[in-house]
């Protein structure tokens, strides 16, 4: 009797769910399948809960009160298919399930390529390897180019610095009377658009460096499946090091460069620089709550110091030798 009355019961919901009103459904299979992969790349918050509204029952609406859930991507199908009408969508899950599941194999994928796969698995796999690794390689080649691009402009601004500094060690008699006129305040002010540049090279930097390891993890992976399905590798040498194969930009010769600062004016965008970066290793924290705390605060500070006024090597001799004496 429990059997039947299931039976009864799903019957009159396929009944119920038959004389609703359906909702406007797309007939072109090209509308369809860009539909289809729009909602698969969006990640729109409206459109999102509309998915989540035909996969599940809406709390909300008395009129869907069937607990049953249905599976990701033939619900994104449903809505494409229905045009983002959500209850449209819901209810030809339930009453052309089949008929949306083979649509789907057949609307949303090129069935030549579909049949390709089919008479040549191994083939079209090595062939999508190779798709990828020449896309690796082409990628790689305008990254290392783009770097190297980059340390270029690098080297220019330690020229244009050297430059800068030369004709202000040559005019420092003149510059350095006081009042300084404009035209010396404007030379030994060029540094200014420098310093954010210098910034912007330790990003691309950091950038490079820690990627480096899963960039690596993933070429070494797309190797090993070459290795494994025995096809033919392109570029069986392929890596990623940072070091070897794109390098990266000469930011210490710059730094070097900004630490000769002027021998009449420091300029108001060289001293905002220079405060900035002293005291930027306090700005993550607004308070410090441990004596550890304090000490990596302040060991960051003094190195920035150091750093910026070139005397790291000097107070570490100093440090050296002050211990000794007291030993």
């Amino acid at each position: 009797m429990l059997v039947l009355g299931i039976g009864i019961l799903i019957v009159c919901i396929l009944i119920w769910y038959s004389h609703r009103v359906e909702g406007f459904q797309l007939t072109e299979p090209a509308a369809i399948k860009s539909n289809f992969w729009t909602i698969t790349k969006s990640t729109e918050p409206t459109l999102m809960a509309q998915l989540a509204q035909v996969r599940s029952p809406d709390p909300n609406d008395p009129n869907d009160m069937i607990p049953v859930k249905f599976s990701k991507y033939v619900s994104m199908y449903a809505l494409a298919k229905y045009n983002y009408d959500v209850s449209g969508a819901r209810q030809a899950l339930f009453t052309q399930y089949d008929t949306l599941q083979s649509e789907m194999s057949t609307n949303l994928y090129d069935q030549a390529t579909v049949a390709a796969w089919k008479a040549n698995p191994k083939g079209q796999t090595c062939t999508q390897l190779n798709t990828l690794m020449n896309t690796f390689t082409t990628k790689l080649a305008d990254l290392r180019t783009s770097v190297q691009d980059l340390s270029g402009t690098a080297v220019l601004a330690s020229s244009m610095r050297d430059e800068n500094m030369a004709y202000q060690v040559k005019h420092k008699n003149v510059c350095g009377k006081n009042p300084i006129s404009p035209e010396c305040i404007r030379l030994a002010s060029q540094e200014g658009p420098v310093f954010p540049l210098l910034t912007q090279y330790n990003t691309v930097n950091n950038s490079l460096f820690s990627n480096e390891y899963d960039l690596s993890n993933n070429i070494q992976m797309l190797q090993a499946t070459y290795d494994i399905l025995q096809c033919t590798n392109p570029n069986p040498n392929a890596r990623f090091e940072v070091q070897s194969t794109t390098g990266f930009v000469d930011t210490a010769t710059l730094l070097t460069k900004l630490q000769d600062f002027s021998p009449y004016y420091l300029s108001p965008d060289t001293l905002s620089y220079i405060t900035g970066s002293i005291v930027s290793a306090t700005d993550s924290q607004a308070s410090v709550a441990t004596t550890s705390d304090v000490y990596i605060n302040i060991t960051n500070i003094l190195n920035n110091i150091k750093t910026l006024t070139n005397t790291h090597d000097v107070i570490s001799r100093g440090s050296g030798s002050g211990s000794g004496s007291r030993a």
